[in-house]
């Protein structure tokens, strides 16, 4: 698929929506980097350096915005496009609030850790109903969020290890 000069606006329009999100993010992770110490990873081998994790996500975004400009390109006129659409913003909130709800929390055995959970777990839901609706629009488009869908889930694989072992 190539790209014409009129759809470079909604391509980088669709990216600086993804990294703004992660921006917003950032607001809640960076004053509290701290509070990684109070979760350890049940296998700490698999919790990466902080320094990957600005590079990693960064990539994530962007994924995610070409993502979101190969569905968006299809053409809001469809139903399935606006419903695709829909879903993937309703997850981009909620993967903000997971920020915040990661980083607001003070106790691992209390009611902020349960907020937690449940946002996470709907968070992971949401995204894999973007992946199936968008690859009814754009496989490509479905197949690029994989990553993201990935460190999300290893997210809370590793949460569930640490309530069952912790």
């Amino acid at each position: 698929m190539s790209i014409k000069e009129t759809d470079v606006p909604k391509l980088v329009l669709s990216i600086l929506v993804c990294l703004g999100a992660g921006i917003i993010s950032a607001l809640f992770t960076a004053p509290k980097i701290s509070a990684l110490s109070a979760y350890k990873p049940v296998i700490p081998w698999r919790a990466p350096p902080n320094w990957v994790l600005s590079p990693l996500w960064i990539t994530l975004l962007i994924l995610m915005g070409i993502s979101l400009y190969l569905v968006w390109h299809k053409g809001l006129t469809q139903s399935q496009v606006r419903l695709s659409v829909a879903i993937f913003a309703a997850q981009l909130v909620l993967c903000i609030l997971w920020s915040a709800a990661f980083f607001g929390v003070r106790s691992w055995g209390g009611w902020e850790a349960l907020l937690y959970e449940i946002i996470e777990v709907i968070l992971w839901i949401f995204i894999l109903l973007t992946i199936l609706n968008f690859y009814e629009v754009s496989p490509t488009a479905a197949c690029l969020l994989i990553p993201y869908f990935a460190l999300v889930s290893a997210a809370v694989f590793d949460y569930y290890l640490y309530l069952i072992l912790g």
